[in-house]
């Protein structure tokens, strides 16, 4: 029973396990929280609000902070409300849960009263404390069977996607007209079998992995692969296991593009396998096997020696942990293995996380091992952090009752260190130090809830000295008393270099090094209470460098809940600047220029040529996400995005002659061609325009019927709104690519238990 006044309680609908529509600042909700291995580590937690909307998760490594929101089991709850509040009635089988034939668990509960934002747990730590699931309380002389069972997870799927492109596939040749409709009829099956309390496993065979919401639109122009997030459910449940220090397993690259000759290609999934689990004696272990196939078309304009690819692409990853001091800590090793006929990769590394002097002093790192097609590399990430309060001091008053945190941050990785086929690294060839320290306080007063105030220090360089990063920053962070926030910060940077020029056109990364200026940065915030029915959160930010190179951005996120069945999300990003040294492309001896030998930067002919230009850019981003609830068990969602790039290059380039310097020599742009063409290549006017409709309908718990519409089409060469892009048909007068694909599907799965 949750006693409260009946006309205070609050409530908003949503699907199962939709934690951010249903419950975060939208419901009065409880929790029941399990640790059911009784290892201090990992609990299962299972949520309802006050309507009747179920959630759950997984926290892991005993810290509130890691979670697994894609831990979903079959269990049930019902809610009612009387004069005296609310009540709930739980139905958690055990089976769902994992234990190792112990007597004892532990467990906490927690309430949110959203009426007055109270945050409610039994279990009442210090906020200095590290840790949660450590210092639940007790369930002891517990008598539980072992138990197995077997979940089918069956799907269909239906529908066609229709592709019309107009590109160039090399810009020495004629345009490539597309027109051509794919159709997809797939039926796939995903089994899970409880091996026993502690060990369960999981094949899938033929897997649809068509997601919902689509990675955001970018350009990026630079010598770092962008990191997106998993939203495969195969992958997401239980990957907490596999997540280490240094990303040596990236799931995303599994069934995902594939580079060959610095080009890339699609790939596909046939098959997976994943079994996880962790015995009585706290040893953690996990294995996932994949198969995936080469999607690489039959034409004239792929090499031979690529179309005729034919070997499968094969991946292992091994995990095993051991819990040690009490369980709060453990040490464990990782491997992974991938070969797809052409590269061969294997990664061993050593990892840990240790907790002492009770849980101020944390200790975490890795130490991996890389071999690719026989070249050997090593990499290392270590940190050590404290978390503790202040005492009380006549002399400190300003600090009394104060959390200090304070961290140190270590990363090597050597220029032969290469993970890329199965992890993510932004860099090898690096040595990088961070060290920071914050003041906290959490406890409330008559104008803050919380504020923090931190300051850190960031140094990198190559393995050859050459210094990349040197950056010192102050940032503060507060949340008023009235639930409004406000947070900025700044930046100082010192004349560095980079040594990591991307070229787009031929997807290649250049080792030349050009000296980059010294800059200041600044970026302001502030955010209204998120549990108003409606708020925001308006952000901007200023870069400066001492070559008058300027760039600002303006971030507004609103946030509209009409009712208890609609939310409105809108997003608007505009980004200004512009560069003195834009790195445009890397032109190879003599390419498309006729030799004028009364010119003097003809002697260069023979040799690479790094060229930039200066640039003014300006980029746009415009997101519309609404979600209607017509039930607990039907909703629809709409998902619009529009985003545009546009950089003016100016009349001349400049050559860079010599590494740790600006570029020096001075050309006219019209030795490089027709400025169209550069463009086109470049990428200097782009637009982009996406549209998700998403009917949902949980028929069962678990089991659900989609029908999903997509439509994606970008315009290269040309800069136009998002109406226009929907409208604009390919003209032969204008220099520009069109890349457009729109589908249809019928998507049904079933969740079934034997």
């Amino acid at each position: 029973m949750l006693f409260d006044d009946p006309t205070t309680i609050r409530g908003r609908n949503s699907q199962y396990d939709d934690w951010y529509e249903g419950f975060d600042n939208n419901s009065d909700y409880f929790i029941v929280e399990i640790d059911s291995r009784h290892d201090h580590q990992t609990s299962y937690c299972f949520a309802v609000n006050s309507l009747g909307v179920k959630a759950d998760y997984m926290i892991y490594d005993d810290d509130p902070e890691k979670i697994d929101d894609e831990w979903n089991e079959r269990w049930d709850a019902k809610v009612s409300r009387s004069n005296n509040g609310w009540m709930i009635e739980y139905s958690i089988p055990l089976r769902i849960l994992r234990y190792s034939n112990n007597t004892d668990m532990g467990i906490n509960f927690i309430r949110y009263i959203k009426n007055s934002n109270e945050y409610i747990s039994w279990l009442a730590l210090p906020r200095e404390t590290k840790g949660v699931v450590s210092h639940y309380g007790h369930i002891n002389n517990l008598i539980i069977s072992p138990s197995k069972y077997l979940s089918v997870k069956p799907y269909v799927l239906s529908g066609d996607t229709y592709y019309n492109d107009n590109y160039y596939p090399d810009f020495d040749e004629d345009l490539v007209e597309l027109d051509s409709v794919s159709n997809n009829k797939k039926v796939g099956i995903n089994l899970k079998y409880l091996i026993d309390n502690h060990s369960s496993l999981e094949i899938v065979f033929n897997p649809d992995f068509g997601q919902i919401e689509q990675d955001p639109s970018e350009i990026n122009l630079t010598g770092y692969e962008t990191y997106f997030e998993e939203k495969r459910k195969f992958f997401i449940e239980n990957s907490s296991l596999f997540i280490t220090p240094i990303d040596i397993f990236y799931s995303r690259r599994i069934g995902g593009e594939i580079t060959l000759d610095n080009k890339n290609y699609l790939t596909k999934l046939n098959s997976a396998l994943k079994v996880t689990g962790k015995n009585q004696d706290g040893t953690s272990y996990g294995i996932l096997l994949s198969q995936s196939d080469y999607c690489i078309p039959n034409t004239s304009n792929i090499p031979e020696q690529i179309r005729g690819l034919k070997d499968n692409i094969y991946s292992s990853i091994l995990r095993v942990s051991q819990d040690i001091l009490d369980g709060n800590s453990y040490v464990g090793i990782l491997n992974t293995n991938y070969n797809n006929g052409v590269n061969k990769s294997n990664v061993f590394a050593l990892d840990g996380l240790i907790y002492f002097d009770n849980n101020r002093f944390e200790l975490d790192g890795q130490l991996a091992f890389s071999s690719l097609n026989s070249n050997n590399g090593i990499g290392a990430n270590f940190e050590i952090g404290y978390r503790g309060k202040i005492k009380e001091s006549q002399k400190n008053k300003l600090l009394n009752n104060k959390i200090i945190e304070s961290w140190v941050n270590f990363e090597m990785y050597d220029q032969e260190f290469d993970i890329s086929k199965l992890g993510f690294l932004n860099r090898n060839n690096l040595q990088k130090i961070g060290l920071g320290i914050a003041i906290i306080q959490e406890e409330n007063n008559y104008l803050f809830n919380r504020y923090s105030l931190s300051t850190d220090l960031l140094y990198a360089q190559n393995l050859d000295g050459n210094k990349l990063i040197n950056q010192s920053s102050l940032n503060w962070k507060s949340v008023f008393s009235n639930y409004w926030s406000f947070n900025s910060g700044i930046s100082f940077s010192t004349a560095h270099y980079n040594d990591r020029l991307y070229d787009y056109y031929h997807n290649s990364i250049q080792t030349k090094i050009v000296k980059i200026p010294k800059s200041n940065e600044y970026y302001f915030t502030f955010s209204s209470p998120p549990m108003n029915p409606f708020s925001f959160t308006l952000s901007t930010g200023f870069y400066k460098n001492d070559l008058l190179d300027k760039r600002n951005q303006i971030h507004l996120s609103t946030l509209l809940k009409p009712s208890t069945w609609l939310n409105i999300e809108a997003t608007y990003e505009v980004t200004r600047g512009n560069e003195t040294y834009h790195f445009l492309m890397v032109r190879e001896p003599h390419e498309g220029i006729e030799r004028n030998f009364n010119e003097p930067f003809y002697s260069l002919l023979d040799d690479q040529q790094y060229l930039f230009t200066s640039s003014d850019n300006s980029g746009q981003s415009i997101i519309l996400h609404t979600t209607s609830y017509l039930k607990n068990n039907i909703s629809l969602q709409l998902y619009l995005e529009y985003f545009s790039n546009k950089s003016i290059f100016g009349e001349s380039y400049w050559i860079l002659e010599n590494d740790l310097e600006y570029p020096s020599l001075e050309q006219n742009m019209n030795h490089l061609g027709d400025i169209d063409d550069i463009n086109l290549k470049y990428r200097a006017n782009y637009c982009s325009a996406i549209v998700n409709y998403v009917f949902k309908w949980e028929f069962k718990q678990n089991s659900n019927l989609y029908l999903v519409y997509s439509y994606y089409k970008e315009v290269n060469g040309k800069n136009i709104g998002f109406k226009d892009i929907i409208n604009y048909k390919y003209n032969e007068a204008e220099p520009v690519e069109i890349f457009l694909d729109h589908s249809i599907f019928i998507r049904c799965d079933f969740w079934l238990d034997i």
